[in-house]
């Protein structure tokens, strides 16, 4: 499986899309009585409450190091954590994934990158092939928390940030509560810090999980997530533009069948509650460039240029044909502004 996950590297699609419309889709046949009473059913009699054997609904989840061998894993603050690296010498290079999506998204951008710095990419807590604690916590917070366990783990003193969506948030977040820590950030189609997820706008009603029996939501979650379901949602992104092969099915589907997966996506839903105070964004000292997709259709240009001003002395950049994440869309364009950024800021860390 892990052979089919690094090759699947090759092609593309636009993970985070598909992630929100798959959750809101799951999340909203979560929410139906009748699905709810069908895992229910089968739960009572998995646990030997009737009296006729019936095959699991599911297949059972799977230890991490099952999927992926000990060795790609470091130990980030407890957490089992997924990386890739490329580039021996330079400056420091961290990149971080948007919301669904994983080490995956930069498939098209490490090896270059490698050439200009010294490059690393993580799964963030939760996503992807990391370890996908039931703990409860999955914040902005958390995940920053993460973040930087992570690079102290894997010897990432100051580098460049580079955050796609979600990322983009986590990075600002790192940069803004210790900048001693980062030299500069490139937020590509960034979600703003302190934010989250709307479930509840794309037509998700979270609350029908609060005083559910947590068998029973996280049978329904593992029901649901099958690899046809996941195909049908990817055929749909697509739309007939590029063909959605086995290995892309299972490149998405991976991450689902590893232990906590389900607990996980369900606390994403219901976060806990912030305890830090917002940091404004106008205390950002180090270099930034904001990187946008004209024809992103998951988070409008208008919010990218209001990041933009509120960034002091932040570059705006964007690429008209590019969608939600231009580094897949157009990667040569994307490793010549990285390598511009380099050379106009000469980050820290070479």
């Amino acid at each position: 499986m892990m052979k089919a996950y690094d090759s699947c590297m090759e092609n593309g699609f636009e993970t985070f899309r598909t992630c929100v419309r798959l959750i809101t889709a799951v999340l909203a046949l979560c929410c139906t009585g009748t699905a709810l009473a069908q895992v229910e059913a089968d739960t009572k009699q998995a646990a030997g409450e009737t009296s006729k054997p019936k095959k699991p609904i599911v297949a059972p989840l799977r230890k991490l190091t099952d999927v992926v061998p000990a060795e790609r894993l470091v130990d980030a603050g407890g957490v089992r954590t997924y990386f890739v690296r490329s580039g021996e010498i330079g400056p420091e290079i961290l990149l971080l994934h948007g919301f669904g999506s994983s080490t995956y998204t930069w498939r098209k951008n490490l090896d270059a990158l490698g050439r200009i710095g010294r490059v690393t990419a993580i799964d963030i807590k939760g996503f992807g092939l990391t370890e996908k604690p039931k703990d409860g916590q999955y914040s902005e917070a958390a995940y920053a928390r993460h973040v930087l366990a992570a690079m102290d783990a894997l010897g990432i003193r100051k580098p460049v940030i580079v955050g796609n969506s979600m990322g983009g948030a986590i990075a600002a977040r790192v940069a803004l509560e210790h900048p001693e820590r980062c030299s500069g950030l490139i937020l590509v189609d960034a979600v703003r810090p302190f934010t989250r997820i709307d479930f509840e706008a794309g037509g998700v009603d979270t609350t029908k999980f609060k005083g559910r029996n947590s068998i029973l939501a996280v049978a329904l979650v593992r029901s649901l997530l099958t690899r046809d379901r996941l195909r049908g949602m990817l055929e749909s992104v697509y739309e007939g533009r590029e063909p959605v092969t086995d290995e892309m099915v299972d490149a998405y589907f991976v991450p689902t069948t590893i232990e906590g997966a389900p607990e996980a996506l369900l606390a994403m839903m219901n976060p806990p509650p912030e305890t830090a105070k917002p940091i404004p964004l106008t205390e950002l000292k180090c270099p930034v460039t904001v990187l946008w997709g004209g024809k992103d259709n998951v988070i409008p240009l208008a919010a990218g240029e209001a990041l933009a001003r509120d960034i002091p002395g932040a570059e705006l950049v964007i690429w008209a044909a590019a969608g939600h994440m231009p580094h897949e869309d157009e990667p040569d364009k994307f490793h010549d502004l990285l390598r511009q950024f380099m050379s106009r800021n000469r980050p820290g860390g070479s």
